[in-house]
């Protein structure tokens, strides 16, 4: 039991961290970080939301420093034709001790996707780039593959 109060104390802290890490970034006081007990079950829809998409673009460049940056572009340039839902939506933020949805604006989002990225770990080519409505009827994803990304962008 104690274990358990050190593991969710020690949980906290980097959610803490991770939460100021990204208002330094969008300079936004709308920040949320998903509660900890429903995050298990909101990123399993989500992964499962994932899998039904099917309609995916390819990206595929010379390596995946390319693919990154084809990527960044490819969801700026369809954030600013309204191919991507605007308002409030979780992007999922890779960490070393998992996956933490965070609450942010999708002018947040894509007004500081490069810095975003970086702390996604999107952008080393770590994590993959998620951004979902609350209902998931709408998102943006970018999943690596071992050869190409694959951008999926719905209900587009």
């Amino acid at each position: 039991m104690i274990y358990n109060k050190i593991e969710l104390l020690k949980r906290n802290n980097r959610r803490n961290i991770l939460k100021k890490e990204i208002v330094g970034i969008t300079e936004s006081s709308n920040v949320t970080l998903m509660e900890t007990e429903s995050t298990d079950g909101f990123k399993r829809e989500v992964f499962s939301k994932l899998q039904t998409i099917t309609n995916k673009f390819i990206i595929n460049g010379s390596g995946y420093q390319e693919n990154i940056e084809k990527s960044i572009a490819y969801l700026k340039e369809a954030y600013t034709n309204n191919q991507i839902f605007s308002g409030e939506g979780w992007m999922l933020f890779f960490t070393e001790s998992g996956i933490e949805p965070v609450k942010l604006t999708s002018k947040d989002v894509f007004n500081n996707l490069d810095g975003l990225g970086v702390l996604t770990k999107f952008s080393s080519g770590y994590g993959d780039f998620i951004w979902v409505s609350e209902d998931l009827k709408s998102g943006a994803c970018v999943e690596r593959t071992e050869y190409y990304y694959e951008v999926s962008i719905w209900p587009y």
